[in-house]
């Protein structure tokens, strides 16, 4: 993965000029990433995401990476990974 900087320019060829000036104005000196995160509507469902999230855990991907990848909190990406459908049906 490519942290190389995002230039002027380049903004400026997406959002134009006066956003960036805007943008320049608003946050003059700070730093921000872009990130691709994922999203439920990358998936057919809720629960496919669920099911890719849980996946990923058992492949050893780490809870901050996956709560950052998909936007979520380390706690919500707990609660996925350690859901079983049959606990659901017995309460």
């Amino acid at each position: 993965m490519s942290k190389k900087a995002v230039t002027p320019y380049e903004l400026t060829q997406i959002i134009g000029a006066e956003m960036v000036n805007r943008l320049n104005e608003a946050f003059a000196g700070r730093r921000y990433n872009f990130t691709k995160k994922a999203r439920t509507s990358d998936f057919e469902s809720l629960e496919a995401r669920n099911q890719h999230i849980r996946r990923l855990s058992l492949c050893g991907y780490p809870h901050n990476k996956l709560a950052e990848e998909f936007g979520l909190s380390e706690k919500r990406i707990r609660d996925i990974v350690n859901y079983r459908a049959d606990e659901e049906i017995e309460s």
